[in-house]
């Protein structure tokens, strides 16, 4: 196998089509047959509002869990199946009491620096380039690989999510300078501790995040050269919202707030105040003076002036409310959660609860549409392939897979430019080249034997390898087995007119249907729109 830095730093030199330009013949015969016009086996054609209409109900279970993780293993649903919905939710809410000891022994061990305070990550930087070394990104390069092994395989999938809606949130570029190793700290001492706490409190911890100064260019506001980037993004961005109701002279008198914030090397996140470069004097921001003996607490009293503004309670309970339910956010939803986020001082796990209690929650089914990192994560563990490694080594084996695929769909953790973060609508994510993208991935990933890196002959199967006997048990008859793999891997019924189009497909052999033609249904029923929707 490569090893993983190696295929990190060539990942942007891949050339995706021409190690992905295949499909089986018999997979293709099956695409290219004339179908019924409500056939929802070709996203391509048919993955619209439309058709939608007509798939058939999902159990309110599956719904719940496709939008709390980032894909359904068969275990997620006998335990929901077996406790409810509600005891199911308390439990991913209490995350600490989840054991993923397993999993973070094994991070800390092949990822040393997650958890390295920044002087250890720079120290081990300086080293290397004492002795010839570039380690640049070795800590970003563990950033990302860690982020993608917990998305796999943590069993605080909700905890995960929120983890990765936040540093969507604040958001912050891996490839902006120093912020290749400063994100590295800010995630585990900041994002990751604060991910199910309060908005105020996450908010406060991030405001003073090395790698946001940096970002943001924060650490050069100083009351002899004010700069507004950190303050205009903090009301457009992290809290009002862009119509939240404040003026250019807002921004200017935040950025005053702000002076004298900036990256030291005292503290073992780089956060320092200078209080020589502050701007001491008056200041009003949304018509509240603020004005502190110690400067530092400008900041900090512009930082609870936002956070308790009802603005940024609708801004932030519509984000939520968009990220699991649906793209156009039900205004009675956002004003029930804004109204909670309000009365409990923006508290993440009592909008969550509000959000996946409600009615529109239950009625938002297909309404959201999986972007690369949710596709590729939810196949494999939709596949549960995890069951069939045997050694630790293995686990990290479809890295090289997600990298790749992430990186072909514009979907890389932290690697964003703009501070706007990672778009959380299908109008972006769901386009021809990226659908082809997905059968390609689907179908390989299913019949495994087709080479993913052919230059350093590695197959889909040996980066992601599932057990194809227990989608597939004992059924014998092609009705059985379309049958086992939508209670496998959808979770639901398909249309009669797609199972009979499968049937029929796995028919067309006179001694019955070979696991070839299974894999192949296998991988057509991944990429279709039963699977593209969440």
């Amino acid at each position: 196998m490569p090893n993983i830095v190696a295929v990190v730093k060539r990942m942007t030199n891949s050339n995706f089509y021409s190690r992905r330009n295949f499909l089986s013949h018999s997979w293709s015969d099956l695409l290219n047959k004339p179908q019924n016009k409500s056939s929802l086996l070709h996203p391509i054609e048919t993955l619209n509002a439309q058709f939608r209409k007509q798939m058939p109900p999902i159990e309110n279970e599956v719904l719940f869990l496709n939008r709390s993780s980032f894909g359904i293993r068969p275990a997620d649903y006998v335990r929901v199946k077996s406790i409810g919905i509600e005891n199911y939710l308390e439990e991913q809410l209490d995350y600490q009491s989840i054991d993923n000891s397993e999993l973070e022994s094994l991070l800390e061990t092949v990822y040393p620096l997650l958890k390295a305070s920044l002087p250890d990550i720079v120290a081990y930087i300086q080293e290397g380039t004492a002795m010839g070394e570039d380690r640049a990104s070795d800590a970003a390069i563990q950033l990302v690989s860690a982020t993608m092994m917990r998305q796999l395989y943590s069993n605080a999938q909700l905890y995960e999510l929120m983890v990765e809606f936040w540093n969507n949130h604040f958001n912050i570029d891996l490839a902006k300078g120093f912020c290749l190793f400063l994100k590295v700290y800010e995630d585990n001492s900041i994002i990751r501790p604060n991910a199910l706490s309060s908005f105020s409190q996450i908010l406060h911890a991030d405001s003073k995040s090395s790698a946001m100064m940096f970002y943001l260019d924060n650490y050069s506001n100083s009351k002899f050269g004010p700069n507004e980037n950190y303050a205009r993004e903090l009301m457009e961005l992290h809290t009002l919202g862009v119509e939240g109701g404040y003026t250019e002279e807002d921004v200017k008198e935040v950025a005053r707030c702000f002076t004298g914030w900036s990256i030291g090397e005292n503290d073992s996140d780089f956060f320092q105040y200078y209080p020589e470069n502050h701007d001491t004097e008056q200041k009003t921001v949304l018509g509240t003076v603020i004005s502190n003996e110690q400067g530092i607490k400008d900041g900090e009293q512009v930082l609870d002036l936002l956070a308790g503004k009802s603005a940024t309670a609708v801004f932030i309970a519509k984000k939520l409310v968009r990220r699991f339910c649906s793209d156009q956010s039900d205004i009675q939803l956002v004003r029930t959660v804004a109204k909670n986020y309000l009365s409990t001082g923006g508290d993440i796990k009592e909008m969550l609860r509000t959000i996946f209690h409600s009615r529109q929650f239950l009625d938002s089914v297909d309404s959201k549409y999986k972007r690369p990192v949710e596709f590729v994560s939810s196949l494999y563990r939709s596949l549960d392939a995890e069951s069939v490694q045997q050694v630790p080594e293995q686990k990290f084996y479809p890295l090289y897979a997600l990298i790749a695929e992430y990186e072909a769909g514009g979907h890389m953790p932290f690697l964003w430019s703009p501070p706007t973060g990672y778009p959380d609508v299908e109008a972006y994510w769901n386009n021809v080249s990226s659908l082809l993208r997905r059968i390609n991935f689907a179908t390989g990933t299913a019949l495994g034997d087709i080479f993913y890196f052919p230059e350093d002959n590695i197959r889909y199967a040996d980066l992601i390898d599932y057990d194809f006997a227990a989608i597939v048990q004992d059924a014998e008859t092609s009705q059985e087995i379309i049958t086992m793999i939508e209670n496998a891997l959808l979770y639901r019924e398909l249309l009669e007119q797609d199972k009979a189009l499968l049937v029929e497909f796995l028919e067309t052999e006179e001694n019955g249907p070979s696991e070839t033609r299974i894999r192949a249904v296998i991988g057509v029923v991944l990429s279709s729109a039963y699977f593209q929707l969440r």
